[in-house]
């Protein structure tokens, strides 16, 4: 009989397409991707509260489906993403606005960004947290990124408020399920000024801000 165990190990490079799509049967996990992930774009927004005159960075940006269904009002947009099938499909989907240059799509990591300081008024990002190897590198390089008074929003749809005892999946898939004061230890350790957290069906999402000039 095939355990537990034996079946995680056959399992987790299959997973692990999902948190960085690469070689063949990525590109199936990218097309994929967002039909999990398309529910908590709109809640993002509305938390975000994108504004004609902002500039959006959107980490782990995937095939650039929020960029393209819920800002395209915005001013100026980058997206980011550690898969360079992701990063393809992305540029592909922002042809139009790359082209006109309020658009750039951008392979890099989370916790290492090649953008300057203070370059945007809103980050966001959905469906990616739970997979960085590094999240509070991630959320340093966040704040950084951000102008004085803008803001960021990450959305989990997964998180240890649910009332569930999460340990045995922890252990199994090596994903944690963030309580509350976890996230907020984590965002005010990034240097964020404050952090709001609201819930919306499965989704905590995380609004943070940084204190203006």
């Amino acid at each position: 009989m095939i355990g537990e165990k034996q079946v995680m190990t056959v399992m987790r490079p299959v997973m692990g397409q999902f948190a960085r799509p690469h070689g063949p049967l990525g590109w199936l996990a990218a097309l994929l991707i967002p039909l999990g992930h398309r529910p908590f774009y709109s809640k993002t927004a509305a938390v975000l509260g994108l504004r004609p005159d902002d500039v959006l960075l959107d980490i782990a940006c995937g095939a650039g489906e929020f960029l393209a269904e819920q800002a395209a009002h915005v001013e100026r947009v980058t997206g980011v993403d550690i898969s360079d099938i992701e990063v393809r499909l992305a540029r592909r989907r922002l042809r139009e606005r790359v082209e006109a240059g309020t658009a750039q799509i951008i392979h890099a990591d989370a916790a290492d960004l090649p953008l300057p300081d203070e370059a945007f008024t809103a980050v966001n990002c959905v469906g990616a947290f739970l997979a960085f190897d590094a999240p509070a590198p991630a959320l340093a390089e966040m704040r950084r990124v951000l102008a004085p008074g803008g803001r960021a929003v990450v959305c989990l749809e997964m998180h240890g408020e649910d009332g569930k005892d999460h340990t045995h999946d922890e252990q199994l898939w090596h994903t944690p399920y963030y309580t509350e004061q976890q996230i907020r230890d984590l965002f005010t350790h990034a240097g964020f000024d404050r952090v709001d957290i609201t819930y919306d069906g499965e989704a905590m999402l995380v609004k943070a801000t940084k204190a203006g000039a």
